[in-house]
């Protein structure tokens, strides 16, 4: 199993300057839980949270979390990633709007020869990049259990 917690901070200081922040709300996103989210393949044993990194779209208040799962099933353990295309509403309670599939068999990663095999655990360690080729949207590198190789992956 594996979740991803949400958590929604406010200041506790005086006027919010130098001071310190306390815990206001949270949200559970997990195989079994989350408002709007369904993982392609319900299982036990994906690891879901390994590795997270928070995408920013240039000029929006946009967030998607590229959240690792580096044990997911197909393929025996190659892994996977999830992107989350999140909002939230004052109340403190994140949704998942969209998910999408980056894995052996989703996402066109196979077409482009980017397939991770059994044993990869490619998703442990996704990072985020800045906007590299101009389309205003940042770019995502994913690393594997060990060091074994990263991918830099380009998305639209």
């Amino acid at each position: 199993r594996g979740a991803v917690y949400i958590v929604f901070l406010q200041s506790a200081g005086a006027g919010g300057v130098g001071g310190t922040a306390e815990y206001r709300a949270h949200t559970k996103i997990s195989e079994t839980s989350g408002v709007g989210f369904a993982p392609s393949a319900a299982t036990n044993d994906q690891w879901m949270g390994t590795g997270i990194a928070a995408l920013l779209e240039v000029g929006t208040d946009a967030v998607v979390l590229a959240v690792g799962a580096m044990a997911y099933a197909v393929g025996g353990q190659a892994g996977a990633v999830y992107l989350l295309a999140l909002s939230s509403s004052s109340s403190g309670v994140a949704a998942v709007d969209a998910t999408s599939l980056l894995s052996p068999l989703h996402g066109g990663m196979a077409q482009q020869g980017l397939a991770p095999v059994a044993g990869d655990r490619w998703g442990s360690a996704p990072a985020a990049l800045p906007d590299l080729d101009g389309d205003g949207l940042g770019e995502l590198a994913v690393g594997t259990s060990g060091g074994l190789y990263v991918d830099l992956l380009f998305l639209s």
